[in-house]
């Protein structure tokens, strides 16, 4: 074939074949059929004419300052998209929508702020994400709900600065467990102060967490931090920087004073306290600024009730009807993938039960069950006794796990929710808690669930989250006669119910009056009370629901006692300042015949 016959042949190849060298969009470089590389190009919008087969594609290092809904469309094989180094300052819903095949997202170094629900929408093979130094400030806690192939999130460098229990979850468990797929996280360099408690916890594959670079509170909300890094050695990593003595930078804490640039995990028993102003006349004790604050699930509804009809061969026989705890922390769920579009998950659950009991069923309850405080009962499923109104079944004891213990103990069970009544149940008296009013057991029960994947992407979740930021007065401390204001500031997917709870356990919804005018709470969930006495002083608590999730937010208030004004003077300063720093308040001279004022002012710690 000669010179003129082969040129002839390879324009009918690319005829037929219009995206091997024809299709790259300008002005890219596409050294292969299926990349573009479009870096330094000082783009301002993603380029038009990109071929639908890309699989890899680098927009980095431009100046692309806006992306449409258009702008990835039908580029359903891209695997790897690299956006770095732009200028974004937001993603719009449905962008990623097509982005089905995408393993890996690199949007670093832009200026995104807000990470919603549906930012990340479509990216059902996502494998890695890299949104680290940007501006990011929050993170719905459903921005990663469907994401089941996630395995690690890089936020290094942003300006977050409060995370939602469910944050990191990909998927739910039984409508209950938000669980997490994540791998490795890195959160370092954010203005995070706290962590909560049930984020780890969802997260039992993880292998890799990275926090230093935050101005960590070391206080008892990180008292469970101190108990999950023992249990999880190794997996809390620290930055290697030869600036440091150790040769590595670790999370240390910021705050309180005492406790300032120490390593967290050297401290111990981490304490919260409340404010305090000392003076010369005044000596403060440690006793005097302790406050304990009371945990999330003591807010909670109960996970569930069951009835319990227990009998034995002996002829005992006691009625309890039992409120169900939040999950212990005994309780493992793991789960393996068995394709891209299933998860078989196993649950091993450890709940307690509460049962009110009266002292004429104590004794026939306690010669029933006392046998079965150091091992379990374990009941076998045997017929159902009812489907409706309500499923209820009758369970027997099995003689084979029971050899040793064996009393032919019955039990007619009725349960919400119904998956509870498993076919074994294992029921055990929790003696050390028990009273005579009130009788504890730990029942367990193992389920298995195979999530479907796709079904999950589309649900959406409900949530709830009290802002809680270095602008948030969670301490004040305030001279009697003056007014104390707290701001309880809620963000949520659905419409929320707020209230606030009283050091006198007392409870008042949002919106709220007193007859006297003096204590109020606005529709958006401040709390202002007004000449404030000694009898105000102690605990608030902010609650705010919605149908699958609560938040809560302590808020602590102090009353000093004041001599009144100064001479002259209307009344005391206000001053703020953060917790743990020295304020002065103004003196006046002594007057003739008069003892020395100690002073006015009123102080919000932040």
């Amino acid at each position: 074939m000669g010179h003129l016959g082969t040129q002839t042949l390879v324009l009918m190849m690319l005829a037929v074949l219009p995206d091997a060298g024809l299709s790259c969009p300008h002005p890219c470089a596409c050294y292969q059929p299926t990349e573009v590389h479009c870096t330094f190009r000082s783009l301002l919008t993603v380029p038009a004419g990109i071929p639908k087969h890309v699989e890899r594609m680098n927009l980095g290092f431009n100046t692309i300052n806006r992306i449409t809904e258009s702008s990835l469309a039908g580029l359903r094989k891209l695997e790897l998209l690299m956006m770095h180094g732009n200028d974004l300052h937001s993603i719009p819903n449905g962008v990623f929508r097509d982005l089905m095949s995408l393993q890996v997202l690199k949007v670093s170094y832009n200026k995104l702020r807000v990470i919603t629900g549906h930012t990340l929408q479509g990216l059902s093979g996502l494998i890695r994400l890299h949104l680290d130094h940007n501006r990011i400030e929050l993170i719905h806690p459903d921005a990663f709900q469907g994401l089941t192939a996630l395995r690690l999130v890089q936020l290094e460098g942003n300006h977050l600065q409060q995370l939602h229990p469910s944050t990191f979850s990909t998927f739910s468990l039984l409508q209950h467990f938000r669980m997490s797929t994540l791998k490795h996280l890195y959160l370092s360099d954010n203005s995070l102060t706290t962590l909560p408690r049930q984020m780890l916890k969802s997260m039992p594959q993880l292998e890799n967490l990275f926090l230093h670079g935050n101005p960590w509170t070391c206080d008892c909300r990180l008292n469970w931090f101190l108990e999950w890094s023992t249990q999880s050695s190794g997996v809390l990593k620290c930055k290697k920087d030869k600036a440091y003595a150790s040769g590595q930078l670790c999370p240390m804490c910021s705050s309180p004073k005492p406790l300032r640039e120490k390593d967290i995990l050297d401290q111990q028993d981490l304490t919260c306290s409340g404010p305090v102003i000392s003076s010369p006349q005044k000596e403060t004790t440690p006793e005097d600024n302790e406050s304990e604050v009371l945990p999330l699930e003591e807010f909670k509804e109960p996970f569930g009730n069951m009835t319990l009809n227990l009998m034995d061969e002996h002829g005992n026989a006691v009625d309890l009807d039992c409120s169900i705890r939040e999950p212990r922390e005994s309780t493992k769920i793991s789960w393996e993938h068995i394709n891209p579009q299933q998860i078989a998950a196993n649950i091993s659950l450890f709940l307690d039960l509460e049962c009110p009991i009266d002292r004429s069923n104590y004794e026939k309850l306690w010669k029933l069950i006392a046998y079965y405080s150091e091992v379990p009962v374990h009941l076998q499923r045997e017929i159902m006794l009812s489907k409706e109104p309500k499923l209820s079944y009758r369970y027997k004891q099995d003689i084979e796990k029971d050899a040793y213990y064996y009393t032919g103990v019955k039990a007619n069970v009725r349960s919400q929710p119904t998956w509870l009544m498993q076919s074994f149940l294992n029921l055990q008296l929790n003696r050390p808690q028990s009273t005579g009013k009130m009788v504890k057991l730990i029942l367990n029960m193992h389920t298995s669930q195979m999530v479907e994947t796709e079904i999950m992407r589309r649900q959406r979740r409900k949530w709830v989250m009290i802002e809680s930021n270095n602008r948030t007065r969670t301490v004040q401390s305030v001279v009697a006669g003056g007014m104390s204001e707290m701001d309880c500031a809620v963000q949520s997917s659905d419409d929320v119910s707020i209230q606030w709870m009283l050091p006198d356990g007392s409870k008042v919804p949002a919106p709220y009056y007193s007859s006297d005018n003096r204590v109020s709470v606005s529709s958006a969930g401040r709390l202002v009370i007004k000449a404030v006495d000694h009898s105000d002083a102690g605990v608030y608590y902010c609650i705010a629901r919605v149908r699958e999730d609560l938040d809560m937010l302590p808020f602590r208030l102090s009353v000093e006692e004041s001599s009144g004004p100064p001479p002259g003077g209307e009344g005391g300063a206000r001053l703020d300042k953060l917790a743990g720093e020295v304020i002065s308040c103004p003196v006046p001279p002594l007057a003739p015949q008069t003892p020395r004022s100690t002073g006015s002012c009123q102080m919000a710690m932040w």
